[in-house]
């Protein structure tokens, strides 16, 4: 008889462990967001900008500017990729404070302009986003 009892008793120690681990890790989630979030859409969409900002500042820096056909097309450039980012960093600045739907509108411009290898359109943009960042 205990050995059909053993089994059973795994069975609610493994699965009593598994609920343990996954309240834990929700927990620590919630906890996480609560700690590092902001708690403001205004600050989210700072946070946003500033971040975006940073990464145009390098492509700046970095003597991209103003971008070629060529660099678009080097998907092996990290810059290339943080283009990306910056570019949905700005759509989200602006989804989440109306204030910012220029810097919406320069992000999507962007992001658009380098998934269609439209140089013109790049460089645009990023006149708009390089000048708003600067000041």
């Amino acid at each position: 008889m205990s050995g059909s009892r053993a089994p059973k008793v795994w069975g609610k120690v493994l699965t009593a462990a598994v609920v343990a681990l996954l309240l834990g890790l929700g927990g620590g989630l919630l906890l996480g967001l609560a700690l590092f979030s902001p708690s403001e859409p205004e600050g989210r969409a700072e946070a946003h900008i500033q971040t975006g900002c940073q990464l145009v500042e390098r492509m700046d820096d970095d003597d991209y500017l103003p971008f070629s056909r060529d660099v678009l097309e080097r998907v092996e450039d990290p810059l290339l990729w943080e283009m990306t980012a910056a570019a949905m960093l700005f759509v989200a600045a602006g989804t989440a404070d109306e204030n910012y739907n220029h810097l919406q509108e320069a992000g999507m411009s962007l992001q658009i302009g380098m998934n269609t290898f439209r140089d013109e359109d790049v460089n645009d943009a990023l006149d708009v986003l390089v000048r708003e960042c600067r000041d």
